[in-house]
């Protein structure tokens, strides 16, 4: 144990009285390093760029008419709620396409932006890649969704970073208003249809009332009231329901059941109709970005300490080369 320890304290010691032996040296290589790295990290070699970042939930409602129009039989959908893990994924992956990415490239013409020549043959991959290199989407620890913006401008920054949550809710509109749509015109084409239909019924039954049938069980109850016949019209009435009565029950049936089916077909009609208009925005907006005063990168106390910390190590391996050279040169 006090082997080690003795040896512990003369490594400490030969340490020490190399740092001693050598701090001048030292300090010109680790002072240099600073220099250049204060030098090296200003504006004139490193553009400076600003960090933005928009933070928001995403709804859970894709349903305008089921959230806020619904049956007592069905359970209600929250239109408030938000930070579901279902919706943050689909805002996520709709967030990363490239369909929003292309939107925002052109709105605001990030090609010149970038400063990326037009005559290039890779002019949209390059401005795709640094866009990607830019933008950073998260979800946070809450279940919420950052986006993050780095630029050389720090009012464009926010703008990106606000454009592309906003970008998001369009294009979620959008996905939605498209199947609304389609849902729309298939509800509308079977309940015009089911109108036609029940329009059908009642003008069967107008003919069947016509010829006499007009309420066949109250007339049917009515006749067997009357045990005389008092006038010709009776006899006609009996006729009447005896050759139609089975006709008018079987329509009668149908027109209730198809009212009630067109019923519910008006109201998924109505409600298509409210989805398809949209207009309920599925963003939370829990901070708007906002252009930032002080630059996020470079950082130059990092870049300066690293800077020093590399130099010193790097001039000690160089010392102790140097002393094994000549001590291996001596010998030979």
């Amino acid at each position: 144990m006090n082997k080690k320890r003795t040896s512990y304290s003369f490594e400490f010691v030969d340490t020490l009285r190399f740092l001693i032996k050598w701090k001048k040296q030292l300090s010109i290589i680790v002072v240099v390093a600073v220099v250049a790295s204060v030098v090296g990290s200003g504006t004139w070699f490193i553009t400076p760029k600003y960090k933005a970042t928009a933070v928001f939930y995403p709804g859970t409602v894709s349903s305008i008419s089921s959230a806020l129009f619904f049956k007592s039989r069905e359970r209600a959908k929250e239109a408030l709620a938000f930070g579901e893990q279902e919706e943050t994924e689909q805002y996520l992956q709709i967030l990363e396409s490239a369909d929003l990415q292309w939107r925002i490239i052109n709105k605001y013409n990030l090609i010149n932006h970038y400063k990326i020549s037009q005559d290039r043959k890779d002019k949209y991959d390059q401005v795709s890649r640094t866009y990607a290199k830019n933008v950073s989407i998260k979800r946070t620890d809450y279940n919420s969704i950052s986006i993050t913006v780095m630029d050389e401008d720090p009012k464009t920054s926010a703008e990106l970073a606000n454009a592309i949550m906003g970008m998001v809710d369009t294009i979620k509109h959008e996905i939605v208003g498209r199947v609304a749509k389609q849902a729309h015109e298939v509800v509308a084409k079977a309940y015009f249809e089911k109108l036609n239909y029940i329009d059908s019924l009642k003008n069967a039954m107008k003919l069947l009332g016509e010829k006499g049938v007009y309420n066949a069980p109250e007339q049917a109850k009515g006749l067997a009231e009357v045990a005389v016949v008092s006038r010709g019209g009776s006899e006609k009435e009996k006729q009447a329901l005896a050759e139609y009565s089975g006709e008018f029950t079987v329509l009668d049936e149908l027109l209730q059941n198809e009212s009630e089916m067109l019923a519910d077909l008006r109201m998924r009609y109505e409600q298509t109709k409210i989805d398809m208009a949209g207009g309920l925005s599925n963003v939370f907006v829990v901070g708007y970005a906002y252009p930032p005063e002080n630059k996020a990168y470079p950082v130059r106390s990092i870049i300066v300490v690293m800077s020093a910390l590399s130099a010193f190590v790097f001039g000690c391996i160089l010392i102790v080369f140097i002393e094994r050279y000549k001590e291996i040169k001596e010998r030979f």
